[in-house]
């Protein structure tokens, strides 16, 4: 058996075993959820985190294209660019966890773009991604209620700086592997390298920062009155659940794993039914804003047009 398979069979064992455990405390709290009846304020709240996660969704499209930038030795328009993007990045939805990434490289295969450009621009957004969500959950940390007595500033900075300094390094050697230099069409400035880095950077701290957001939100949102809950707690455990749902080969859109870290990390704090709500609420936001994200894709290609 190869590591891939382990890899594939572990993913799917996380993947049921989160299912398993939203089951038992959705059927636990069953009353609580199905007693829950929102305002039509409550509804709009909903409706405004939903457009406001969609559209910074935006944020992830243009960190994308600044990798993609790099490697191509077409000029690719930002319309085609973000369309490429949000129109296939609803595939990952579908179970494997992967179908967008390959929906980007058969998509841009019709725009004559090069296929290695583009898998080492999905390369780059994965080690991104991780890297900054990583950045975030430890400084949430220092501000949150599980901020453990070992944890000192210093040793969240030192982590900190190996969490930044793996991508930076990662985005330098890349295009100097004899396979893959090759096959990329144009040499590139540590100048322009550094700025494109940078910018998708900036855009992947701006788009968790605002998820955080809106998961403080909506947390605060179904709380009961007098629950203790920091923005530092609810934006750690807000990128840490996407984090674990990135990392978790399968789960389609992290499903079933994001709701088990949110349920598990908001038990304490408000009680299990409230958090299984929060959980619930928050897929329906982003699953929602993905949709109107896709639908943005329409908009680009006929301003492309």
């Amino acid at each position: 058996m190869t590591m891939t398979s382990l890899f594939k069979i572990g993913g799917w064992a996380v993947v049921v075993l989160a299912t398993v455990f939203l089951a038992h405390q959705v059927y636990t709290y069953k009353t609580v959820l199905f007693s829950w009846s929102p305002s039509l304020m409550e509804l709009g709240i909903v409706l405004v985190y939903t457009l406001i996660y969609g559209v910074s969704s935006l944020l992830l499209a243009i960190a994308w294209l600044a990798f993609v930038k790099l490697h191509q030795s077409k000029k690719v328009a930002p319309q085609i660019g973000l369309a490429l993007y949000s129109r296939t990045s609803i595939a990952k939805y579908l179970p494997g966890n992967v179908f967008h990434y390959i929906g980007r490289q058969a998509s841009g295969a019709l725009h004559e773009y090069g296929q290695t450009g583009l898998l080492v621009a999905s390369f780059y957004e994965i080690v991104g991604v991780l890297a900054v969500s990583c950045i975030l959950v430890l400084v949430a940390l220092q501000f949150s209620s599980f901020r453990p007595d070992f944890f000192s500033v210093h040793l969240t900075l030192a982590a900190i700086v190996l969490c930044s300094a793996v991508p930076w390094g990662v985005n330098m050697v890349v295009p100097k592997v004899p396979a893959l230099k090759k096959r990329l069409p144009n040499r590139i400035s540590s100048r322009l390298l550094s700025g494109q880095v940078l910018l998708a950077y900036l855009c992947y701290f701006l788009f968790f920062f605002i998820l955080g957001l809106l998961f403080h939100g909506t947390t605060i949102l179904l709380a009961k009155p007098g629950a203790d809950i920091s923005l530092g707690t609810t934006l750690m455990i807000s990128c840490l659940s996407w984090l674990a749902g990135c990392v978790t080969p399968g789960a389609p859109a992290g499903m079933g794993v994001r709701e088990a870290v949110i349920v598990a990390g908001l038990t304490p704090a408000m009680g299990g039914g409230q958090a299984i709500l929060v959980a619930l609420l928050m897929r329906f936001i982003t699953t929602a804003g993905d949709f109107f994200f896709f639908l943005l894709s329409f908009l680009f290609h006929s301003r492309q047009s």
